[in-house]
């Protein structure tokens, strides 16, 4: 994944039928993730499913962030130097 690349998406789900319209690959993954969590298990009825809605989404910024957790997994001051040397 380069800097720039669409990752917009629109996902319009209705009674019976959802489409899912993207640019790229990209794009296709994000309204599938968005469209999984929407999808519930109704146990007493035994089926999925879902609410009538219309998304429309995409990255706010061109980049993603980074997370440095150095509590969990040890990062030299070398190491976190070329990160940010890497970033800027």
């Amino acid at each position: 994944l380069q800097l720039g690349v669409d990752e917009s998406y629109t996902l319009d789900i209705k009674e019976g039928e959802s489409t899912l319209s993207a640019n790229t690959i990209y794009g296709a993954l994000r309204g599938l993730e968005t469209f999984s969590q929407l999808v519930v298990y109704n146990f007493s009825l035994g089926y999925y499913q879902t609410s009538t809605s219309t998304i429309s989404d995409m990255p706010r910024f061109k980049w993603r962030g980074i997370l440095i957790d150095t509590s969990r997994h040890y990062q030299s001051v070398r190491s976190i130097k070329r990160l940010l040397e890497s970033m800027s």
